[in-house]
């Protein structure tokens, strides 16, 4: 469950600006004058989400390590294989994946596109490529969102990083 929705001071300033355009519009208050009066509780909301986003999670899923901080996650995982076979793996999983398009692909890097769904306007993908000792390979993968006044995307960063990374490593195993 996302932080956004256990947020206790979330729901109450959504409350407090439902009420107050309610109040507003019932006791025929000027239009501007209740524009105005919604608005503080709304803004103040955005500036709490902002400072929560703030916080740092860490997330392990098997062996997918995920760093997840707002709406921009990061996650590693280590795979036996070739550097060079990479590639050709990554183009083959991304069009398994509903949603993902691969806009770039080379032998250290990708970039993957990630269109939007309810939960987000959609997220940019760079993942990293890296070859350790013993034919095993380090892929980094972070997430940022489209949109750069995304302030809360209901943990769909966290959950992109972990579908792709878990694909790459279902398939090369």
């Amino acid at each position: 469950m996302s932080r956004f929705r256990k947020s206790f001071t979330y729901w109450c300033l959504v409350v407090v600006a439902a009420v107050i355009l309610t109040v507003g519009i019932w006791a025929g208050f000027p239009p501007y004058l209740t524009v105005i009066m919604t608005a503080i509780p709304l803004a103040a909301l955005i500036v709490v989400l902002r400072l929560r986003n703030k916080e740092t999670t860490v997330i392990s899923h098997g062996n997918v390590r995920i760093l997840s901080r707002g709406v921009n996650a990061h996650g590693e995982i280590v795979i036996d294989g070739n550097v060079s076979e990479l590639p050709d793996t990554l183009r083959r999983v991304v069009t398994q994946i509903r949603g993902f398009r691969l806009i770039n692909v080379d032998a250290e890097r990708a970039l993957v596109r990630r269109s939007w769904t309810l939960k987000t306007w959609g997220a940019r993908i760079s993942l990293q490529f890296a070859p350790l000792e013993h034919g095993k390979i380090i892929v980094s993968a972070s997430n940022e969102p489209i949109w750069g006044g995304t302030v809360i995307d209901y943990g769909q960063a966290e959950h992109d990083i972990k579908l792709l990374l878990g694909s790459i490593l279902h398939s090369t195993k």
